[in-house]
C-alpha cells in the first residue's frame, strides 16, 4: 500500500510542478496560445483577402473608354454625405489624473441613409484645446493634427464593440496634464475622392479634469 501511494505521488508530482512552477498555470499558457493561434489565423485570412482583391484589379484592368452604367446601378452606389465623430473620441488614457499622451479621434463616413460606408479620400484631423466645459476660448489652441492619404485612412479602418469606424491616434508632445474641465474640440476634414466633395464635422468631447481651480 505505502508502494502504491510513493508510486502515485511520483506520477503526480510533475504535473503539479507544472501548475505552479513560473508565472503561468498549463491552463493560462493553453488559453495564450489559442488566442495567439486565432490571431494568426485572423492575419492570414485578412492577407488572402487582400491577394484576391490585387488579383481582381490586375485581372480588370480600367477599359479605355468611359464606364457606363445603368441609372439602377448609378442610383445604387453609395455616396459620402455626412462625417460624424464618435463620443467616444477624447485624450488617452480617459483616466483624468493621468496626463493625457495622446487624442483617439473615432470617426465614421456615412451614406446618403446615414450608414457607415468606407470611404476613399484624403482626411485630415485636428484637436483644440477648449477652455471651459461649455464655451470655446476665442482661439482655440491646436494640440493635435494628421493629415491621412487615402491608403493610411483604409488602415484607419476599425470595427468591433464600438461600431465600424476610422480610428486616428494624434500624440502629444509633451505630454498634457488636465487641469480641471478641460475639454477638446475636435475637427474632421474629408475630400473624397470619388466625388470631389470636401465634408467638414466639428464635436466638442467634455472630458473631466480632476478637481481644482478653473484655468
Amino acid at each position: 500500500m505505502q508502494l502504491r501511494c510513493l508510486l502515485i505521488g511520483l506520477i503526480l508530482l510533475p504535473l503539479a510542478a507544472c501548475r505552479v512552477g513560473g508565472d503561468r498555470s498549463i491552463s493560462d499558457e493553453n488559453d495564450r496560445l489559442r488566442a495567439l493561434e486565432y490571431e494568426q489565423r485572423d492575419r492570414i485570412s485578412a492577407l488572402e483577402h487582400e491577394r484576391e482583391e490585387l488579383k481582381l484589379r490586375l485581372a480588370s484592368p480600367p477599359p479605355p473608354g468611359p464606364v457606363t452604367l445603368s441609372p439602377e446601378a448609378l442610383a445604387a452606389i453609395p455616396a459620402i454625405t455626412r462625417v460624424d465623430i464618435s463620443s467616444l473620441s477624447g485624450f488617452d488614457p480617459a483616466d483624468p489624473v493621468r496626463p493625457a499622451s495622446s487624442v483617439a479621434v473615432n470617426f465614421s463616413t456615412l451614406d446618403g441613409r446615414g450608414r457607415f460606408t468606407q470611404a476613399v479620400g484624403v482626411a485630415t484631423v485636428e484637436a483644440f484645446l477648449v477652455s471651459s466645459e461649455f464655451e470655446m476660448v476665442s482661439e482655440p489652441r491646436q494640440i493635435g493634427s494628421r493629415t491621412l492619404s487615402p491608403a493610411q485612412l483604409r488602415d484607419s479602418y476599425r470595427s468591433g464593440l464600438t461600431g465600424t469606424h476610422y480610428s486616428v491616434d494624434l500624440p502629444l508632445d509633451p505630454v498634457l496634464a488636465r487641469p480641471a474641465a478641460l475639454s477638446l474640440l475636435l475637427r474632421v476634414q474629408f475630400e473624397d475622392a470619388v466625388t470631389g466633395q470636401t465634408l467638414h464635422a466639428n464635436k466638442i468631447i467634455i472630458a473631466p479634469g480632476p478637481r481644482g481651480p478653473r484655468p
